[in-house]
């Protein structure tokens, strides 16, 4: 048995395989993620601290990323998010009633606005 596949039975974290053999693909390949890219790992280490809640200055110092834009390059938003979003968003204006202002009866509104044109 060679020793990168000892340090591999020791069940080490991929993380800590990784940093031990100073090389993600090698470690991925040991551990039987063969094609997987340190960027795949970053991505998903970053989807997983936003779902989490964790903020994301803080993922930043984390995963290492100085700027923002870089940084949402690897924030990615699915259709389940936008779903979510949109549930939370409706049940918060439910819970407060209607905002001063706004309109109550739209479709109405549009009715009535089409009719004198």
């Amino acid at each position: 048995m060679t020793a990168k596949r000892k340090i591999a039975h020791r069940k080490l974290s991929m993380l800590q395989l990784a940093e031990k053999l100073n090389n993600v693909s090698e470690a991925c390949r040991l551990m039987g993620l063969e094609g997987l890219l340190f960027h795949d790992l970053r991505r998903s280490a970053i989807r997983n601290m936003i779902q989490a809640g964790v903020s994301q200055a803080t993922a930043m110092r984390i995963s290492g990323h100085r700027t923002a834009s870089t940084f949402r390059r690897y924030d990615i938003v699915s259709e389940a998010d936008l779903e979510q979003a949109a549930h939370a968003v409706d049940a918060y204006l439910t819970s407060v009633g209607t905002i001063s202002g706004t309109i109550e009866d739209a479709e109405a509104i549009l009715k009535e606005a089409q009719a004198t044109k």
